[in-house]
């Protein structure tokens, strides 16, 4: 005869007179705290994962950002590991596989969708937070080797889009670019260093750019391309302009 030790959880608990909800005449309570937590515990960690890939820390500080997503991951093996165990050794129902499961899939949704945000809007923007914010630009005297760590362009009044240059690059999508001149001159270096681009813009047989605010007489700024696979079709585009 096998001893309690051998015996299946359920028996075990059956023979030791360990109440089961199993156990006919049994009667469980049901714990409202574990409900909570097992609705709020998930999107805490979608939370965390999501914001702390996604902004600032990510930007400024990549190793805490990565080192905090990597405990939260611990702490999901974890409770794997702790719903594992429960399931063997545990014949009632237990909300720990289910917690275990959902903190698991939660975190890397967070994460994925984080790093999604991080590289498609957040990264480029606190790029341009850390470069300079330049005014009274002159496209015809101040040339582009002088404002290189620009990341915001403000132009003087006279300063506009030079349409009959404008040209693209077809690839896919259209990249479209256009010179920036003052008053319809040519740069005195004979060299366009500003472009206004866009992406599907224009038309692809003759110079007709129209790109952000182009028809807006106010518009006398623009936001630097910093990189991306756009950047390199915006200067083929540019070389076949020139």
């Amino acid at each position: 005869m096998k001893g309690p030790s051998k015996m299946t959880p359920l028996l075990r608990n059956k023979l030791l007179g360990q109440r089961s909800v199993f156990v006919p005449g049994a009667r469980m309570r049901m714990n409202v705290v574990p409900m909570f937590l097992n609705i709020f515990v998930p999107w805490g960690a979608f939370v965390l994962c999501c914001g702390v890939s996604s902004f600032w820390t990510m930007y400024a500080h990549p190793r805490l950002a990565w080192a905090i997503i990597t405990l939260v991951f611990a702490l999901c093996f974890v409770a794997l590991v702790i719903a594992t165990y429960m399931r063997k050794y545990d014949p009632d129902p237990t909300w720990f596989t289910y917690t275990a499961i959902a903190v698991a899939v939660m975190a890397i949704w967070g994460t994925v969708v984080g790093q999604g945000n991080y590289n498609q809007w957040s990264f480029p923007y606190y790029e341009i937070q850390d470069l300079k914010a330049i005014h009274g630009i002159d496209a015809s005297f101040t040339p582009g080797k002088n404002v290189m760590d620009g990341g915001l362009f403000f132009f003087n009044s006279g300063n506009h889009l030079d349409a009959t240059r404008s040209w693209h690059f077809k690839f896919k999508d259209n990249y479209c670019v256009a010179p920036i001149v003052t008053n319809n001159t040519a740069p005195l270096s004979q060299e366009y260093s500003y472009w206004a681009v866009g992406k599907d813009c224009c038309s692809v047989s003759s110079s007709d750019f129209r790109c952000g605010s182009w028809g807006k007489a106010g518009a006398s700024g623009g936001i630097r391309v910093t990189g991306g696979a756009d950047l390199q079709y915006y200067r083929l585009a540019v070389q076949q302009e020139e």
